[in-house]
């Protein structure tokens, strides 16, 4: 560490203070007078004593150079879409700013910014979500005291269309269109009413009795935590717990450690072989027996109306689907309403009669 006095040609000398990060990196600032330099320098001493030199550049860095470091914390899938709107949006209008000199207001204008020039509503909700994620970790890691993006009031999220849950009758009919492996891979969802990427972060281990445990999924080929970061249990249906127990007995009775659904090849499925395999087998296969709009993703909406046609409490139903209450019943008003008043009816028997019917036209046919 040194204090020096820095002449200039053109200007009053300044007091410059030099010293080493933790890192190792040489640090310096200046001041116009030599007791502010020595007071600086006093504190550089203290922090480097105590060992928070690194607490001396707090909310110093740009938001640009923070995005390197602290990416939101995001599901995978979910990051590699909004980085999208983080290098549309954000930095180019944020990046320059100290993350200090980031206020609520200068995110409020950011906001009515965006708007003005014909940014869509959920477009910005997202890039507001994001920014706020990106933030959060700077507050984690003490750069900035309190999250500036936390207090600006969002637009609302709001769902394109309602969700339209396959009857037990289109599941088999779509089962009926795949192979086994693939076949198998939509009785997990629509009456396990698991994500995709959990299904197929799935291994024999976590298929149990009458269970299965929920506790990663696959995220660009790699296995990461679930979508909420919440473990669940979901509960087996005897339809599900048969095709699964058929499966592992078309695959050899492989060991718990292997993946329920793995590639041809073996192994995980990569993202580009997802990909490929949703376009030209599942969309194909779905639209052949009627469904307008195929997500993959659509499936699981069955097997949380299942659980309503059986008079289920929400709550129950919100921990099997890894929702909160309010996502749910936000979710599935018009199931709900559909369903008032009727009789309640098991999945199992539900599912049982669907594959009777479709066995006896299979027959007849």
């Amino acid at each position: 560490m040194s204090l020096e006095r820095v002449e200039r040609k053109r200007s009053r000398p300044v007091w410059r203070v030099r010293w080493y990060d933790d890192r190792g990196q040489r640090k310096a600032k200046t001041f116009p007078r030599k007791e502010d330099a020595e007071a600086y320098e006093a504190k550089v001493k203290l922090a480097k004593r105590k060992g928070e030199l690194e607490d001396l550049d707090a909310g110093r860095q740009s938001l640009e150079w923070f995005r390197n470091y602290a990416d939101p914390r995001l599901a995978a899938t979910t990051l590699e879409h909004y980085r999208g709107l983080r290098d549309r949006y954000i930095i180019p209008r944020l990046g320059k700013l100290q993350l200090r000199r980031l206020k609520p207001e200068t995110i409020q204008r950011f906001q009515t910014d965006l708007a003005s020039e014909g940014v869509g509503q959920e477009t910005i909700r997202k890039t507001l979500v994001l920014l706020q994620g990106m933030l959060e970790r700077a507050v984690e890691w003490g750069r900035i005291q309190a999250n500036p993006a936390r207090v600006i009031k969002k637009p609302r999220a709001s769902r394109s269309r309602a969700v339209e849950p396959m009857s037990p009758e289109t599941v088999e009919a779509l089962r009926g269109r795949l192979r086994q492996r693939d076949a198998v891979l939509v009785s997990v969802l629509a009456y396990g009413g698991l994500r995709p990427g959990e299904a197929l972060a799935l291994t024999w281990a976590d298929v149990r009795g009458q269970t299965i445990v929920v506790d990663k999924a696959l995220a660009l080929g790699e296995t990461k935590e679930t979508k909420t970061r919440r473990n669940r249990t979901v509960r087996l249906l005897k339809p599900l717990a048969s095709d699964l127990a058929a499966w592992r007995m078309a695959c050899g009775r492989p060991p718990d450690s292997e993946h329920v659904f793995p590639m041809k090849s073996g192994g995980l499925w990569t993202d580009s072989a997802y990909r490929n395999w949703r376009t030209k087998v599942y969309v194909p296969a779905a639209k052949a027996v009627g469904i307008k709009s195929p997500r993959l993703y659509d499936i699981r909406h069955s097997a949380a109306s299942l659980m309503f046609a059986e008079g289920r409490n929400p709550a129950e139903i919100a921990e099997h689907m890894g929702h909160s209450i309010q996502t749910l019943l936000g979710t599935y008003t018009h199931v709900i309403e559909e369903l008032r008043g009727k009789p309640t009816k098991t999945a199992d028997d539900l599912v049982r009669k669907a594959r009777e019917g479709r066995a006896a036209a299979a027959s007849e046919g």
